[in-house]
């Protein structure tokens, strides 16, 4: 797969993996498989992979079950080319409405890496 994945490094811990690990088995095998996608894809995304959101700099992920799951996402933003992704935030979608200050949340992430006050680390394939 040619392109990077990263995730955000909190307190410590990935904290996009602790929640991805907590999922329901066939809710990671869809997480899991749009991952993978964007690491074959990368910058030439199969249509519908990545929503936008409020925030230009700031994407998500989409995973359809019994529950609305939502990864949000950055291209970079080290390397901004498109050949790398930053996994920032999730949550769980209700009634067609994210938690409050999720999208600052993940722009708020992204910034820290920017600035060099957020960690990260390369992604690995979820499995329990």
């Amino acid at each position: 797969m040619g392109n990077a994945i990263y995730e955000v490094v909190i307190d410590g811990h990935c904290q996009v993996r602790a929640w991805a690990l907590k999922l329901q088995k066939a809710e990671l095998g869809k997480l899991n498989a749009k991952l993978d996608l964007l690491a074959q894809h990368g910058a030439e995304l199969p249509p519908g992979l990545l929503a936008g959101t409020d925030d230009r700099h700031i994407d998500k992920i989409r995973i359809k079950g019994q529950r609305a799951l939502r990864v949000f996402l950055c291209r970079g933003p080290i390397n901004i080319d498109g050949s790398e992704f930053t996994l920032l935030h999730t949550c769980v979608e209700k009634d067609s409405k994210i938690p409050p200050n999720t999208v600052e949340t993940a722009a708020d992430r992204r910034a820290a890496i920017i600035h060099g006050n957020l960690k990260r680390v390369k992604h690995e394939r979820y499995k329990r």
